[in-house]
């Protein structure tokens, strides 16, 4: 199955005492936090794509709890090799965003290794991608207005 020409985003979060935390996962190939993150294969739709890489990533079944964000940003496909030779004209694809409240303590792919629950602040000051970033401001306005 073919690597298709788009990205989910999963923010895994859980809220104690009224407090919401965001569940950031430091990557084993570089010393970086993002949220949960994959390519979409073959035909899977979006919400599809985020259900296996949160799968994959951390061993959590989330296809009756997720919830799709309205958040889309466009990322580079420089880092995509497959995407590159399949797509050659295509620079930039979508990433599709989505949520799932959990309490789970993961086990990891070894993509990533380690992962810890943080507040707002410091998941703001510690994931690298501005996407990851809109996309929990997405998610923490919609919580906080419940």
């Amino acid at each position: 199955m073919g690597r298709a020409p788009f990205q989910a985003l999963v923010i895994p979060y859980r809220i104690i005492n009224k407090n919401i935390e965001y569940c950031i996962f430091k990557r084993s190939d570089k010393n970086m936090c993002q949220f949960v993150s994959g390519g979409g294969e073959g035909t899977e739709s979006t919400q599809e794509a985020a259900v296996r890489e949160m799968l994959e990533e951390s061993k959590t079944e989330v296809s009756n709890s997720i919830i799709e964000l309205t958040t889309i940003s466009s990322i580079p496909t420089l880092g995509f090799k497959e995407i590159t030779m399949n797509y050659p004209d295509l620079y930039v694809i979508p990433e599709y965003t989505f949520a799932v409240e959990t309490n789970n303590e993961f086990i990891l792919s070894d993509e990533h290794s380690e992962y810890k629950w943080v507040d707002y602040k410091t998941a703001l000051l510690q994931l690298m991608f501005d996407s990851n970033k809109t996309a929990m401001y997405e998610l923490s306005m919609l919580l906080k207005n419940r």
